[in-house]
C-alpha cells in the first residue's frame, strides 16, 4: 500500500502491487528494495508440490537418538 503524504494531509491508500506477495507462514521480511532505490525484491507464494505429513514422530526418534 502506498499513501500520499505530500502538501501535509495523507491521501487515500493505494495499493502498490497484487498479487500474493507477503503472505504465508515464513518469519521475516519477504521483500527488500533493491540498493539503487528504483525496484522492489519479493518473494512470490506458491503452493508447494509436496506436503509430507509425519505421525509419531517423537516414537521414532526416540528408537534413533535413545535418551538413556
Amino acid at each position: 500500500m502506498a499513501v500520499d503524504v505530500s502538501g501535509g494531509a495523507v491521501g487515500d491508500t493505494v495499493a502498490v502491487f497484487r498479487g500474493r506477495y507477503g503472505s504465508g507462514c515464513i518469519v521475516g521480511t519477504r521483500y527488500d528494495v533493491d540498493p539503487d532505490g528504483n525496484r522492489f525484491l519479493m518473494t512470490v507464494d506458491t503452493a508447494p508440490d509436496e506436503i509430507r505429513i509425519v505421525q509419531n514422530w517423537m516414537a521414532e526418534l526416540d528408537e534413533l537418538v535413545p535418551t538413556q
